[in-house]
């Protein structure tokens, strides 16, 4: 697992579902998704008939641009069923590179981008019996990174060598006792 996967499946960014429906024009044109797209997430149809990456379209997964090649002729009908996230795998591997791939502070991070997120999308919205609070999703998460880093400087998050074998369970003692590579 690398640590982008691990810092994916520890931050609440589970990704949205989205749809583009889309009558073409004639004309040669890009089509833009919400952005980033989640890899393998997406299909594609054109009339109805599904599209091949590829061969009838390409997709920039973080611009979320959509080109179909050739372009569509006027009155086809484009759909595209997708899934977005709020934080990039770009993102979140800025966060390891500014940490120093330490992944808890790195994680800490990721969850500071969604709660700016959060807070910047959601707002605080009230519709009849409905209603949201991105600031105060924003707070609990920025809470949650703020422990995450303190105990990161702490020293609490650590990795731990497990050796899976004598050999390596020799090779650990020499090299944590004496300071030896075997």
């Amino acid at each position: 697992m690398t640590d982008i996967t691990t810092i994916r499946q520890l931050i609440p960014d589970l990704g949205q579902a989205e749809h583009l429906n889309q009558i073409a024009t004639g004309e040669p044109s890009v089509y833009y998704l919400d952005a980033p797209v989640v890899a393998l997430s997406y299909t594609v149809e054109i009339d109805g008939a599904a599209a091949t990456e590829g061969v009838d379209f390409t997709l920039d997964k973080d611009t979320g641009a959509l080109v179909c090649s050739p372009h569509l002729d006027e009155g086809q009908r484009l759909f595209v069923l997708y899934q977005t996230v709020l934080v990039s795998d770009d993102q979140i591997q800025a966060c390891l590179d500014q940490e120093d791939d330490v992944v808890a502070l790195a994680l800490a991070g990721a969850l500071e981008l969604v709660a700016a997120q959060e807070a910047l999308v959601q707002k605080m919205i009230r519709i009849a019996d409905l209603s949201t609070n991105g600031p105060a999703v924003a707070r609990v998460l920025l809470e949650r990174a703020a422990k995450i880093r303190e105990r990161a400087e702490e020293g609490a998050f650590a990795i731990a060598e497990v050796p899976m074998d004598e050999f390596a369970d020799r090779e650990m003692y020499m090299r944590d006792e004496f300071g030896l590579l075997v």
